[in-house]
């Protein structure tokens, strides 16, 4: 997100220190501000799953910034380290760990990323309401746990996410148990008969 030292959007912070109206209300003013330039990128939960969440983001954090229909003059990055494609391209680069909480266009940044994330929760709650993705929006409280281990993982779920992953690991146990218990008692049953 490139902002212009003359753009101010009152109330700009960490976008996970913000409620939720706030984010809404910011996510308009500054993807309608004609001075702003931004690129929202995202991947899907396959890839994701195939390449870890690490790997995701930087890919993600590179279509950004190449996508930005302005050429950045100098980078910041949310977090510890710079993707690797960014700094072969780009000279002017620095990651800075809490960058939301500290830069003021990495906070715009962080608030039209979760704006975005938090409408296809939205969308996903639609699809699949058991979920809750409307109130979780995805993130592992107690009760989406606990819904992922009593219905199994929808398709946006990533299989390789720790608390999703032990959960379907879990239910594969189950079920084998419970198919070997039934191989069992047939071969019980088939030996009584004869």
């Amino acid at each position: 997100c490139v902002v212009p030292l003359h753009c101010y959007f009152a109330g700009v912070n960490d976008s996970k220190q913000m409620k939720e109206e706030d984010r809404e209300r910011l996510f308009e003013e500054i993807t309608n501000h004609p001075d702003v330039s931004y690129c929202i990128q995202e991947l899907s939960h396959e890839i994701i799953d195939e390449i870890n969440i690490l790997q995701a983001t930087m890919e993600a954090m590179t279509k950004a910034v190449v996508g930005l229909k302005v050429q950045a003059e100098y980078v910041l990055i949310d977090g510890n380290r710079v993707p690797s494609k960014l700094s072969e391209k780009y000279t002017n680069i620095e990651a800075i760990v809490k960058g939301d909480s500290k830069v003021y266009s990495i906070a715009c940044a962080s608030i039209l990323a979760k704006v975005y994330r938090d409408r296809i929760m939205y969308e996903a709650h639609k699809k699949w309401p058991v979920y809750d993705f409307a109130k979780n929006k995805g993130y592992p409280t107690f009760h989406h746990r606990s819904m992922v281990a009593t219905h199994g993982a929808c398709e946006i779920h990533r299989r390789t996410f720790g608390p999703v992953r032990k959960v379907l690991e879990q239910m594969e146990k189950e079920n084998n148990a419970s198919a070997n218990g039934a191989k069992l008692r047939k071969g019980s049953n088939k030996g009584e008969k004869e």
